[in-house]
């Protein structure tokens, strides 16, 4: 479970003495073992994963345990972002240590990597850090007002002019934005956004909110979520409503929290 912090959403095991939260600063901390847990999930689809004794509160601010809260109303409070940006410190070598600040502009490349992006490395790439890669971000040709965006962040971020390679298909088609530099690997292991997967273990996009977001205030994590979105939402005129589209319940159930943070 994540715990609104001045740090941000920050996972309970990482709680430090000192910390506030929403509830006051924390006192103390201790390791009680392993038990067995359970997932209480609202109608609205908010979840938490818990000891059965783990208290709840109910919409009337008594409290109930979560073992025994089913059919109960539950008081949802939103949570509180970080109040800074966020910087990843990381050793280029054991003597020089290197730093990424998460501003606005890497919150929305994010976004759009985590909706519409992939990285290719080349045959026989053993690590990011140590390979060369192509990043790639596939937009909608119609949208050229994006496919802007996306250029001028990645001038922004990484200093570098991509390419760009329209895929026609039907009325529509795709535009790819990319460029190949020996940086961007590094940069997206950095922030913990790839991972190795498939069966061959390559290393991938790893679809996820990255903890450098989690840690971020309000300003990077609305940009995350405009990149999310204009990749992978869309609107439902009739119902006006705006839906996400992913494969990975996980990732939605952590974007789900970050919009509660919006209220």
């Amino acid at each position: 479970a994540r715990v609104s912090t001045l740090r941000g959403l920050i996972p309970l095991r990482h709680l430090v003495e000192g910390d506030f939260t929403d509830s006051g600063h924390v006192s103390a901390h201790w390791r009680k073992g392993v038990k067995p847990v359970i997932a209480v999930t609202t109608a609205l689809g908010y979840r938490v994963v818990c000891t059965p004794d783990h208290k709840i509160q109910r919409s009337d601010l008594t409290w109930v345990e979560a073992q025994c809260s089913i059919k109960d109303k539950v008081r949802l409070i939103p949570p509180t972002f970080a109040e800074k940006y966020h910087t990843v410190y990381f050793n280029d070598t054991p003597s020089m240590q290197s730093a990424i600040t998460v501003n606005d502009d890497i919150g929305r490349l994010l976004g759009y990597f985590m909706g519409d992006g992939s990285l290719y490395f080349g045959k026989g790439a053993r690590h990011p850090l140590q390979s060369h890669a192509e990043l790639d971000i596939c937009c909608t040709r119609r949208d050229q007002d994006v496919i802007e965006n996306v250029c001028k962040l990645w001038m922004d971020v990484f200093g570098q002019e991509p390419s760009r390679k329209v895929h026609k298909a039907g009325n529509a088609g795709g535009e790819s934005v990319r460029h190949a530099y020996h940086t961007y690997g590094p940069f997206f292991y950095k922030l913990g956004a790839l991972h190795r997967a498939g069966t061959d273990n390559k290393w991938m996009r790893k679809v996820c909110v990255p903890e450098c977001i989690w840690q971020s205030p309000r300003s990077v994590v609305r940009e995350f979520l405009k990149g999310l979105y204009e990749s992978d939402g869309h609107i439902v005129k009739k119902q006006g409503t705006v839906l996400l589209f992913s494969k990975y319940p996980e990732f939605l159930r952590d974007v789900q929290l970050l919009l509660l943070g919006f209220g």
